[in-house]
């Protein structure tokens, strides 16, 4: 693993392999998160390195917006939340907060423009949670980033929030 840069080796080399790193993580989901922040590591600094994404030369990632859209879902409703971007970018990561007792009763997906892309399709509904998604898509500061939430629960409102990491791209040539 000597191509490697340090960092993961020794956090590749801690692992030592599936079964031990099964035992530092309770849960199936707690591995996979904790592989997929390995990996986005690794891929972002493979990105860095070689200036290519998405088939353009890229300079650098100078602006870097978080955007926290958060809204409390009534019973039995549904809403979709639109936020513009500033500029021309990709969406790194979406974060999406369940508080208790959502259930599974609360879905929710994100997009821009036409695309729905967390998840690729479908809904998302977890209960308790905030699982963190990595992606690395493009969007036009023209598109409007949206979020659909549908609260079925019969019951009781939820709040949910999501936040989502980009960054521009900046070309030069």
């Amino acid at each position: 693993m000597a191509d490697l840069p340090q960092e993961y080796s020794d956090a590749i080399g801690e692992l030592g392999g599936l079964e031990k790193f099964g035992d530092k993580f309770t849960s199936t989901d707690q591995r996979a998160n904790a592989l997929a922040i390995i990996l986005k590591k690794y891929t972002d600094n493979i990105m860095g390195a070689i200036g290519l994404i998405g088939g353009a030369m890229v300079a650098g990632e100078q602006n870097i917006r978080e955007f926290r859209i958060q809204q409390n879902v009534p019973l039995n409703t549904g809403v979709i939340l639109n936020q513009s971007p500033l500029f021309d970018g990709y969406i790194r990561e979406v974060k999406i907060h369940w508080p208790p007792g959502c259930n599974g009763l609360v879905d929710v997906r994100v997009g821009h423009g036409p695309k729905q892309f967390c998840p690729f399709e479908g809904f998302l509904s977890l209960n308790n949670v905030t699982p963190s998604y990595y992606f690395n898509e493009y969007v036009v500061h023209t598109e409007n980033i949206w979020v659909e939430i549908q609260n079925t629960d019969g019951v009781n409102a939820h709040t949910i929030s999501v936040m989502i990491n980009m960054v521009e791209k900046i070309i030069h040539g």
